[in-house]
């Protein structure tokens, strides 16, 4: 049930497709979707069944819960585990058909003894240092091929540490590293590239794409031109209008001080909602189609912002849209878009469109 004095983000999903697509165009190759927290919060029961729709066919989460919740969304999607394999996994992963991402020999040898395989990948460390098989784990598999077969193994991954900088020397190096591992398993399709990785021409490409953000609406290669859609768009109640006098002080600790009368607007959203608290005295809200200054702290549920030049504030304020997006909330919290969109609180309405609806 919506209220009146509820936050609300609402979720294009339309946009969320075609950003999809224009990475698949980019990528000239396969390409899924990496859905984990819940879709980057944004809803995986309903942003999964739209990507399925539109052709996506192979998804990637990072915890064995969110495969199994997502298994119960698209019956018949590969779903892949970034997190790896246990052994008391393994029971839960045959069930639900759901295939791990194989971080070390063991875990292959493990998988391996599971008739039939579900189908596995397996992730090579080539320099993030992170997940993945490391020396020692290539040797122990290079040494007996046939328990990639055994274990079911169809794709090699790994992982860029930079591709958001395109002419970074570690992807170079990564890519060099990954080739000459895929030589020892050139049967495997490669999989090495995320959303930044997918639009950069510098990159090499590889046979399935697994981009995140830029399906989200973020931009993957901050500094560069943005070619994605916008997808969210966070709206706020304006709660209270105030005259505040000059010299008087406004929000907890009493940081911001009135230089002169001002009018302001107390808005029902905080950080409880997701909202950076190190965002004041940088961070802007629309307002009647204006930029609004934030005025004094965040507050666990409201903010207050500047809307001394407007005569008649309307009932809402946009924080995020198409005019201050998630990457400039991330700018002023001095963070990334992937924060921002996974903080962003539950108790706010989500509300979804597609097309015109």
């Amino acid at each position: 049930m919506a209220f009146a004095d509820q936050a609300t983000l609402s979720i294009d999903l339309s946009a969320l497709v075609r950003n999809w697509q224009q990475l698949k165009t980019q990528a000239k190759s396969d390409i899924g979707a990496t859905v984990k927290a819940n879709a980057y919060s944004l809803g995986v029961d309903h942003v999964a069944p739209a990507l399925y729709a539109a052709g996506c066919n192979t998804f990637f989460v990072a915890a064995l819960t969110e495969g199994v919740a997502l298994r119960t969304i698209l019956p018949a999607a590969s779903i892949y585990i970034y997190s790896g394999l246990g052994a008391p996994d393994v029971a839960v992963f045959t069930q639900h058909s759901l295939k791990p991402v194989l971080n070390t020999a063991q875990q292959v040898a493990l998988w391996a003894d599971q008739k039939p395989s579900p189908g596995a990948a397996l992730h090579v460390d080539t320099g993030m240092s992170r997940l993945g098989c490391d020396a020692a784990d290539i040797a122990a598999l290079s040494a007996d091929p046939a328990l990639i077969d055994r274990a079911g193994i169809t794709i090699l991954m790994s992982h860029f540490a930079c591709a958001d900088t395109p002419d970074h020397r570690v992807n170079r190096a990564q890519i060099e590293r990954f080739t000459t591992l895929h030589r020892l398993f050139p049967q495997l399709r490669t999989s090495l590239s995320n959303s930044a990785g997918t639009l950069n021409a510098a990159v090499a490409q590889s046979d399935l794409s697994r981009p995140g953000i830029g399906i989200y609406g973020g931009n993957p290669r901050p500094g560069m031109a943005m070619q994605m859609e916008s997808v969210v768009t966070l709206t706020a109640p304006i709660l209270q209008v105030r005259h505040v006098k000059a010299g008087e002080t406004i929000g907890y600790g009493a940081d911001f001080t009135a230089p002169k009368d001002m009018r302001t607007a107390t808005i029902g959203i905080g950080y409880a909602d997701g909202i950076p608290r190190n965002i004041a005295g940088k961070a802007e809200v629309i307002i009647a189609g204006q930029r609004c200054a934030v005025l004094g702290r965040i507050s666990m549920d409201t903010l207050v912002a500047d809307v001394s030049a407007i005569a008649q504030p309307p009932r809402h304020a946009e924080i995020i849209g198409d005019h201050i997006t998630i990457d400039d909330m991330a700018a002023w919290a001095g963070t990334i878009s992937y924060e921002i969109l996974t903080g962003l609180g539950q108790r706010l309405e989500r509300r979804y469109s597609v097309g015109d609806r």
